[in-house]
């Protein structure tokens, strides 16, 4: 036994495709280090992540069906293509390295799903940072909560993506997207049309994760090998193993080549 999927436990046998012997999978079920390696591990938390859950689809559905978001006693607007793009012209770290992300990040974050752009007139970066600074502390939130907050909002808004093949999602996870005006003229005139639905609804009061969904099928019309598609439960716990035994594999090799 060296690791879970979901309920199940993974129970790697010896045998010709994975090579193991018994004293190895030993080795591996009694290391403390190998399970922390696991349970610590990106791909498999994302893997994991994808799996069918209530919470998870509920979630999704309401961000299609455009329902308001609440954080606390917060009643506030979706994400949309254009707050995302002004918080990527701002460098803002939630559209980049998250960890890096402080308080008055999150202040400005929360602040701009808590007003209409379009309705501001000063837009600056020094204007828009001091309405903003205090805005947790304001509302009597505590910032890193709000911080995992806004995480999974973002999660949500490009969970979609997690449809495409591995090598083009990790293609685009490798290259730095410009979500510059460029970018988002493209993406919502694109979701515009898959829509019908006007430019500037799309730019102003569409989620995010709703315009992702919809170009992904905009996407599907043109993949004649059906490869952009939602994994099954069993297909990622497939990945999951097979990913398992990769590393299992590799942590032997390391002891082996430190001894």
């Amino acid at each position: 036994m060296i690791g879970h999927c979901g309920e199940g436990i993974y129970r790697i046998e010896p045998g010709r495709k994975n090579r193991m012997t018994e004293k190895q999978l030993r080795q591996l079920a009694a290391s403390g280090e190998f399970q922390e390696l696991l349970r610590n591990d990106r791909q498999i938390k994302r893997l994991e992540a994808l799996k069918y859950n209530p919470r998870d689809e509920f979630l999704s559905i309401c961000e299609v069906l455009g329902m308001k978001l609440r954080f606390r006693h917060l009643e506030l607007n979706l994400l949309t293509p254009a707050v995302w793009t002004y918080l990527w012209t701002i460098r803002s770290p939630y559209t980049g390295n998250i960890e890096k992300a402080d308080e008055l990040d999150t202040d400005i974050f929360l602040y701009l799903l808590a007003v209409d752009l379009r309705k501001l007139g000063d837009i600056s970066p020094e204007r828009i940072a001091g309405d903003a600074d205090g805005f947790c502390r304001r509302n009597a939130i505590v910032w890193e909560e709000a911080k995992l907050w806004l995480t999974e909002r973002i999660y949500f808004a490009f969970r979609p993506f997690e449809m495409l093949p591995d090598q083009q999602r990790e293609s685009r996870g490798s290259t730095e997207i410009r979500c510059d005006m460029d970018w988002m003229t493209r993406f919502c005139s694109i979701v515009a049309r898959e829509t019908c639905e006007p430019v500037a609804t799309v730019m102003f009061d569409m989620g995010l994760g709703c315009c992702c969904a919809y170009l992904i099928q905009a996407l599907r019309r043109k993949d004649r090998k059906h490869l952009i598609y939602r994994r099954t439960d069993p297909e990622l716990c497939k990945q999951i193993y097979e990913h398992t035994l990769l590393l299992a594999e590799q942590f032997l090799a390391g002891k082996e080549k430190a001894h």
